[in-house]
């Protein structure tokens, strides 16, 4: 309970504050068209601006590494999150938010999956998936691992820098199957979904938060990306919430 009235008290006590200098904010690709959202009414409600730069979580957390200045860091994997931490670059963390993965198609295709473990009795050129290193691409070789398909299709496997560049090649038909997070798929009218991945078939889907900067704008915003307002935005475009 304290710690709520604290939260509260640092965010009405910053309320209407103009702000002289915008945030940084590196995050996941997967999480553009939510943080865009949240951005406009943040901007709104404080009048302070909001950078983004959108990629992969672990080129993002890389980045940071190396000296690149940010406020906030908001991962699609905790991995990454807990990779800054050790190298003692972030203040405080927070899980936020879950996904799901899904396989998916060009909108015109015509291919069935029942389940992951035929999919190397379809027939099929290529499978779009992010490089293992990053999140989502992870948990997809994870999935193909576990289903004990990686190996017969693994010829057949293109990799993109991040979930968007899987979702815009499915959407352009240049492949013919794509593995992304499910919120992903849910703003691409061009594709569609055939198989949701189940859970256990890969590590858990953990989205976490760092607070990276000690400034008192940027402590508004991690807290923010916490309210009532944010996690609505979040659920209505596909996101678990979590606890």
């Amino acid at each position: 309970m304290k710690k709520i009235v604290l939260n509260l008290f640092i965010l009405f006590s910053l309320k209407g504050h103009a702000a002289n200098n915008a945030l940084t904010v590196f995050a996941a690709s997967s999480l553009t068209d939510s943080l865009t959202k949240i951005a406009v009414s943040f901007k709104k409600e404080y009048r302070i601006k909001i950078n983004f730069n959108f990629d992969s979580s672990a080129r993002l957390a890389r980045q940071i590494s190396e000296a690149v200045h940010v406020d906030l860091f908001f991962s699609a994997d905790k991995e990454w999150n807990t990779f800054l931490e050790n190298k003692g670059l972030s203040f405080s963390s927070k899980d936020l938010l879950s996904n799901e993965l899904v396989v998916i198609i060009p909108e015109k295709s015509k291919a069935k999956l029942q389940s992951l473990e035929k999919l190397s009795a379809l027939q099929f050129k290529n499978l779009c998936v992010t490089q293992e290193s990053t999140p989502s691409g992870k948990y997809a070789y994870q999935s193909l691992t576990k289903a004990g398909v990686l190996k017969q299709v693994s010829k057949k496997i293109v990799t993109g820098d991040n979930v968007r560049n899987v979702l815009g090649w499915v959407a352009r038909d240049e492949v013919d199957l794509g593995i992304v997070f499910q919120t992903d798929a849910m703003v691409e009218d061009k594709v569609k979904i055939i198989l949701k991945i189940p859970d256990d078939y890969h590590s858990k889907i953990i989205y976490s938060v760092s607070l990276m900067s000690k400034s008192e704008k940027a402590k508004l915003f991690y807290l923010y990306l916490q309210s009532p307002v944010a996690r609505s935005v979040f659920k209505n475009n596909g996101f678990r919430i979590l606890p």
